[in-house]
Formats: structure tokens, C-alpha cells, sequence
């Protein structure tokens, strides 16, 4: 739905001329992020930043057309299913919002993505799950299937690396850590890469004694972590800790990519490797603004989870602006559906939709040389 208001001063002036009344459109997007819980620390307040950074561009540059306007009613899911189930329908039944950013993660997605399709609101997450895009046709999502990142990875282990003998520790709470962690054991099989142990962890968990005492014990060349930024970091940090041998490579997922990441791990972080969705030195005009807005809004550069909220209102964006005006949340979702190379921050500087609106897009990766991210060729 969209919010119609007329401007009075325009209005009035056109009646004393005896012009038609202009009229402006106020399309309402509700963004829910992780402003607290256990996601805020890496990804609320900088997903906020990146799609108020979106909002002030798309008005500014009248990018969904004349006339018209993009409100941004920001809520705080808590990183909590049952908030984001309930942000769902008041984003549909009181802000009257004509589509959803958000939520962050499959964890949350994959519990507001029913709810979204039984209201008929185009909602856009950052999610990998494929149940998200399966719970119906109004659900998109902004990262790509699984079995894209987790091939990279496991070519840069076997291939790459040449890696003989792997541990893993995933995030046993969350639904697409657990299917990467299937995915590579497969993949490490055909590969002939022997995995030698598969250690779960849990977002709350913050002693790693135990695990390092266990992997001491056991023999291998390259560990993959995949779990939140802030646990991948303290396990890599209380690692480092404990002994582990240097020569040890450390792959990590696309979670990795987050400068709080970076600014836990320390040292520690130095010559670790993984995909990233997003890499702030993209050389194109669009991104460098987006860095240097979000630069000064932050004091920091953005991160794979704030370009997806600044990349995922564009979308939006791109998609009222072909709707046209007098738009509805139907021709926002079918005009999204077609959304083919469209000139994005994200990944390599393209996005696309696939045919059940998944991603599909090239990942980079990058190695951490001297506490910075540097692109591997």
C-alpha cells in the first residue's frame, strides 16, 4: 500500500492557477534489524546506518521517481523469532508498508517468511536457507544458495590450500550453518580431504577451553569456523591462546567478514581466509559514496551485513520505481521478481534474482595480510 498525501502548498498554488492538484506518493518500507540481542553487536546498528545511508540517497536523487518519496520506519526484532514474527505483521497491518528489509540471518527469516506470505508483503532478507524463498513467492533473499560459497570454500581448501586433514566448528542453533557444514563434509570427501572432527558451538557460548583442549588432541592442517562473527573471533582468539600450531590454515564463512570480527580477534585474525558477499574496495562510484557516507557515520568501513541493508533498499527502490505510480505490494513483488544485473554495491558490482528469487551473484575472497582484507586474484 502507499501512503498519497497532498502537498499543500503545491496544491494550493496549482488551484489558484486552475492546474490539477499535485499530488506526492509516500511509499512506507519497514526495515527489521537487530538493534539488540545477540545480533546487534555486529550487524543492527550498521545495517541502520547503511539503510538510512539508502533512504537519504534514493529521495535525494529521486531514484523511485518524481513526486515521490521512501519512508523508513525502522524496528528492533531483538534478534528474536518471535519479535520478527510480530514486526512482520505490524509492518503489513499497521505501518501499511508496502515491503519488509529484513530480518537478518535464516535463523530469523526463516520465522517471519510464512508469516510474510500468508499477509502478501514482498519481504527482502539476508538470509542463505532456501526455506526462506520456499515459504512462498513473496519471500526474496539477498544471499546466494549455499552450495555456492561452500564450493568456493572447498576449492580453496582442497585446491588451493591442498589441505589433507580438517576440523570444523559449526553453529549448531542455526539451520544454514548446519547445511554448510554438510555441504563441505561432502564436498572435503569427493575432495579426499579426510575430516577429522566436527565440533558444534552455540551464540551464547564464550568459553572455548574445552574445544581447544579437544582440537589439541587432534591432527589436522586447515579449520574451518562458521559461526557469528563474535564467537568465530573468541574461538579463534582463545585458540591462538591455547597453542595452536601457526601453520594451521583458518577458512572461515562469509560471517567472517565484520570488523568486529577484526577488532576481537586481533592479531589472531592475521592470514585467516573466507568469501566475502561484499568488499568495500569495489571501485565504483556508487560504492566509494556509500564508504565515505558510512565512514562518516560510523568511523569505520561498512561490512558485508550493512551493504546488504543499504544494497537490499535499492532493491526495493528499483522495484517501487517500476512499479510505477500507484503502486501495490503485487507489482512491487513482480517488479522485484525481474530484477536482472542491476548496478549494485554488492559482490562484484551486479545483482540478480534468480527464478525463485534467490541470489545468484560471484564471490571474492579475501585474506586478512596485516590486519586488512585483501582480495585474493
Amino acid at each position: 500500500m502507499i501512503i498519497r498525501r497532498l502537498l499543500p502548498i503545491a496544491a494550493a498554488a496549482a488551484l489558484c492557477a486552475g492546474a490539477p492538484a499535485v499530488f506526492a506518493e509516500e511509499i512506507v518500507v519497514s526495515a527489521q534489524l537487530p538493534l539488540t540481542g545477540s545480533q546487534a553487536s555486529f550487524a543492527g546498528q550498521n545495517q541502520k546506518a547503511a539503510a538510512e545511508i539508502a533512504a537519504e540517497r534514493i529521495n535525494g536523487e529521486h531514484l523511485i521517481g518524481p513526486n515521490r518519496t521512501l519512508r523508513l520506519i525502522v524496528d528492533d526484532d531483538a534478534s528474536d523469532k518471535t519479535q520478527a514474527i510480530s514486526l512482520t505483521s505490524k509492518s503489513a497491518n499497521t505501518d501499511n508498508a508496502i515491503a519488509i528489509l529484513g530480518p537478518n540471518g535464516s535463523y530469523l527469516s526463516l520465522a517471519a517468511a510464512p508469516v510474510a506470505n500468508a499477509l502478501q508483503i514482498p519481504m527482502v532478507t539476508f538470509a542463505v536457507s532456501t526455506g526462506v524463498t520456499k515459504a512462498g513467492p513473496w519471500t526474496f533473499k539477498m544471499l546466494n544458495e549455499p552450495i555456492v560459497p561452500m564450493t568456493i570454500i572447498g576449492n580453496l581448501i582442497s585446491s588451493r590450500l591442498k589441505a589433507k586433514k580438517l576440523a570444523i566448528v559449526y553453529d549448531r542453533t542455526n539451520d544454514a550453518s548446519v547445511n554448510a557444514t554438510h555441504e563441505l563434509t561432502e564436498l572435503m570427501k569427493d575432495a579426499g580431504v579426510e575430516v577429522v572432527s566436527a565440533d558444534s558451538t552455540a551464540p551464547q557460548d564464550s568459553n572455548f577451553a574445552p574445544l581447544a583442549s579437544k582440537l589439541s588432541s587432534e591432527s589436522f592442517d586447515t579449520l574451518w569456523l562458521e559461526q557469528l562473527p563474535p564467537v568465530s573471533a573468541n574461538i579463534l582468539l582463545q585458540l591462538r591462546q591455547a597453542g595452536m600450531s601457526p601453520d594451521i590454515r583458518v577458512v572461515g564463512s562469509q560471517q567472517m567478514g565484520s570488523p568486529t570480527f577484526l577488532r576481537i580477534a586481533g592479531k589472531a585474525a592475521e592470514g585467516v581466509y573466507y568469501p566475502v558477499d561484499y568488499y568495500s574496495g569495489l571501485d565504483t562510484p556508487e560504492n566509494k559514496a556509500f564508504v565515505a557516507a558510512y565512514r562518516d557515520r560510523m568511523h569505520q568501513r561498512p561490512d558485508s551485513v550493512a551493504a546488504a541493508a543499504y544494497a537490499g533498499l535499492m532493491i526495493i527502490a528499483e522495484a517501487a520505481k517500476e512499479a510505477g505510480p500507484d503502486a501495490n505490494r503485487q507489482k512491487v513483488r513482480d517488479a522485484m521478481a525481474k530484477i536482472r544485473n542491476l548496478p549494485t554495491i554488492w559482490a562484484q558490482g551486479t545483482f540478480s534474482f534468480t527464478d525463485d528469487r534467490s541470489a545468484t551473484y560471484q564471490l571474492p575472497i579475501v585474506r586478512i595480510t596485516d590486519g586488512q582484507e585483501v582480495m585474493m586474484k
